[in-house]
C-alpha cells in the first residue's frame, strides 16, 4: 500500500468534477487516494471492496461510478473489476526509468482489456513525448531506450 498520494488541487476548477453529485465526488477522491491504487492509477477493485469501505449499498456505489464514467474521470471494466483514472499521468508522469518500468510491470500485470490497454499507450506517449524521448522528465541525462517495454509480447505478460 502506498504511504502517500498526489491530488492536485487543480480538481477543485474542474468543470467536469464540480459538475458532478456529492456521492460522484467522494468515489472519486476515494478512487484516487484508496488504500487498492497504485501508481499506474489502473487497478482491480471489486465493488464490494468499495461498498465496505464507504459503507454504501451497491446501487448508490453504481450511480457515482456511472456519474464518473459519463463525466470522463474514470475509465471501469466491469467484468475485469478495473479502474482507471483518466488522465492520471498528466498529474502523476513517472519520475524516472525505475518509476516508469514499475508502471508498465504493474498495468501488464492487468488483464488485458481496452481500458488497461489505452492507458499503456498512455504511459507511453507520457514517457516518450515528443521532445523528451530518452529522457527522464525534468531532467536533461539521457536515458538508453527500453525498446522491450514497448513490445505487445512483453505488455501481455507474454514477453
Amino acid at each position: 500500500m502506498r504511504s502517500f498520494s498526489k491530488v492536485s488541487p487543480n480538481v477543485w476548477q474542474s468543470q467536469r468534477f464540480n459538475a458532478l453529485p456529492d456521492d460522484s465526488r467522494l468515489l472519486y477522491f476515494y478512487l484516487l487516494t484508496s488504500p487498492h491504487a497504485n501508481s499506474a492509477g489502473a487497478y482491480r477493485l471489486p465493488s464490494g471492496y468499495v461498498c465496505t469501505d464507504l459503507r454504501w449499498q451497491s446501487d448508490r456505489y453504481m450511480q457515482a461510478l456511472n456519474q464518473l464514467i459519463d463525466a470522463d474521470l474514470i475509465a471501469h471494466d466491469e467484468a475485469e473489476s478495473i479502474v482507471i483514472i483518466k488522465r492520471w499521468f498528466q498529474h502523476n508522469p513517472p519520475m524516472n526509468e525505475k518509476h516508469f518500468r514499475g508502471v508498465v510491470r504493474i498495468l501488464s500485470n492487468l488483464p488485458q482489456v481496452a481500458c488497461v490497454q489505452e492507458t499503456t499507450e498512455s504511459i507511453h506517449e507520457t514517457w516518450y513525448a515528443k521532445g523528451t524521448e530518452g529522457k527522464r522528465p525534468g531532467t536533461s541525462s539521457a536515458i538508453e531506450p527500453r525498446h522491450h517495454l514497448l513490445n505487445t509480447n512483453f505488455m501481455n505478460g507474454r514477453g
